[in-house]
């Protein structure tokens, strides 16, 4: 095994909310919004019900494939080869989603702080200091997503509790105005992010042993969608119908806080807050793509080839990827598509492929 590491459930909630909250709190909750309409705060509710049944697929094929990830058990499934082009492209689609989410992430930086610092000098401690977090295992990653989870609930309660002021409740009614058919919408538009559950896959192999996996994956789910009805409806209640022309919503609710003449800019620390988050997401996904690139490729060790991943997700973020609005573009009317077949398609599949081929052996076993 590449990994002898091991996490505990709350160190995979914690690293699992990183990878998910980090860059849905960026521009989805004004694009969900602009889909869906007043009722978009009840959209990561619907949507969760897709990352309950990933939860269920991801656990199930744990179980019948101990302590291997993906990349391990899908040839096994459908057979050395076709399972190694499924878990290459599993990989590239990661390479792709990951470098997209990067360029976001710092073009927010660089757009609203720090204007006049090339885009280069603010990815590359970032994503640097991910492959040494990476370097460390999945222990040491573990260990920091549930340190700094203090930190994010600090934040959060600090959000919530100084908006109050400016929130209108009535921006929320009538419930269900135009019926559930802008709620099919925002569902299509959010399943990227719920199915993103598949990747607890390469989490629950390493978790410590008596760890009730199903629980702490719905736990984690349940986790996660809280936090994004919050990340709507709090820019919600605050902007109303104008909230779909803000590009930062949660951002812009920050900035208003003002109490007395002494507390304000808590866009600051929210700021610091997503990077933190972004941290953990980065580092996760590039775990994933070393571990599972040497997987695939049956190399010793994952370590040596963390570097060169961060090399190459840098120059794709740098050389490849648009301008805010064609990311955005992507996000909106790109990638909810394009996530359907890994994350979704593909894991449930192989679950039917799998329970199909394990009763066949069993029913040959029973011949006499």
């Amino acid at each position: 095994m590449l990994e002898k590491g091991k996490i505990s459930g709350l160190q995979m909630t914690c690293i699992f909310y990183g990878s998910v909250v980090s860059t849905y709190w960026l521009t989805m909750p004004s694009t969900t919004d602009k889909i869906v309409g007043r009722d978009s705060w009840m959209t990561p509710i619907f949507s969760c019900l897709i990352s309950y049944l990933i939860v269920y697929v991801v656990y199930k094929l744990s179980m019948l494939y101990p302590g291997q990830t993906p990349i391990e058990y899908i040839p096994r499934i459908i057979g050395k080869w076709p399972g190694k082009i499924v878990g290459l492209s599993f990989l590239l689609y990661l390479l792709h989603v990951v470098s997209v989410t990067t360029h976001e992430f710092v073009d927010l930086i660089n757009a609203k702080y720090l204007p006049f610092t090339p885009f280069i000098i603010i990815l590359l401690p970032l994503i640097l200091l991910s492959g040494y977090m990476v370097r460390q295992g999945v222990e040491v990653l573990g260990r920091f997503s549930f340190i700094t989870i203090f930190y994010w609930i600090f934040v959060f309660i600090l959000y919530v509790f100084l908006t109050i002021p400016d929130m209108d409740i009535h921006n929320l009614f009538p419930v269900m105005e135009h019926g559930f058919t802008p709620q099919i919408k925002g569902v299509l538009l959010n399943h990227g992010w719920s199915a993103q559950a598949v990747f607890l896959s390469f989490m629950i192999p390493f978790l410590n042993k008596g760890s009730k996996k199903l629980l702490w994956g719905i736990g984690a789910v349940s986790f996660v969608a809280f936090d994004l009805v919050a990340a709507i409806i709090v820019p919600k209640m605050i902007y109303g119908t104008i909230m779909p022309d803000i590009a930062y919503p949660v951002l812009a609710a920050g900035e208003i806080i003002k109490i007395a003449d002494f507390l304000e800019h808590i866009d600051l620390l929210i700021m610091a807050d997503w990077i933190i988050l972004y941290f953990v997401k980065m580092s996760f996904y590039i775990y994933i793509l070393s571990l599972g690139t040497a997987q695939l490729t049956k190399l010793p060790a994952y370590r040596p080839i963390v570097f060169p991943i961060c090399i190459l997700i840098s120059a794709i973020s740098l050389f490849s990827i648009g301008k805010f609005s064609d990311t955005k573009r992507f996000l909106e009317f790109v990638y909810p598509y394009y996530a359907i077949l890994p994350n979704e398609i593909i894991p449930i599949l192989l679950l039917i492929i799998a329970w199909v081929r394990t009763k066949g052996k069993r029913g040959e076993n029973n011949l006499p």
